[in-house]
């Protein structure tokens, strides 16, 4: 079992701040919060390796916490590929029409599949048979997916916190 968490730091706009002229700077980015793989909880859930990626213009930050049990070597989690794309992933593929080699990471697999680009996430998603919770940074339309199989099997918990008084009314 491996554990996955993410935070998304909302931008928070200045009420005077005027739209830059295209291709101008946004407003930078609030402090990274707490590494989430040092965080107690998440380490715990696996103690093979623990590691975060910063992503989104370091609004988005992912980190994992990864028990190896299934392929001939760990693969470290968050996992990036060559398009920057990232995958958390706490789960097992036991068949679908999505194939894990033998003795190989369905971690791996996984991000294989939702990075070629020939099927869409979900699409992906329905062809895996087996428990599952996932976030996936989709490098290209800076899009964070997230979800668990359609059965429930693997929890995912979601918090939308406001940052200081009075945003309860915008959230």
């Amino acid at each position: 079992m491996c554990g996955i968490a993410a935070v998304v730091q909302y931008l928070q706009v200045p009420a005077d701040w005027q739209q830059p002229p295209r291709g101008g700077a946004l407003p930078p980015p609030p402090p990274p919060p707490m590494p989430l793989s040092s965080a107690p909880g998440l380490r715990r859930r696996g103690p093979d390796q623990h590691s975060d990626v910063v992503v989104g213009s370091g609004r988005v930050h992912l980190g994992a916490s990864v028990l190896h049990m299934r392929g001939d070597h760990l693969t470290p989690q968050p996992l990036r590929d060559s398009a920057g794309n990232v995958l958390l992933w706490n789960g097992e593929v036991f068949g679908g029409s999505l194939p894990v080699p033998k003795h190989s990471s369905d971690t791996a697999a996984v991000l294989a599949a939702l990075g070629r680009g020939d099927r869409t996430v979900p699409e992906v998603l329905r062809a895996i048979e087996g428990p599952y919770a996932f976030c996936f940074w989709h490098e290209a339309t800076t899009t964070l997916w997230f979800g668990r199989d359609p059965l429930g099997r693997r929890s995912l918990l979601c918090l939308d916190e406001p940052r200081r008084p009075g945003d309860e009314a915008e959230a």
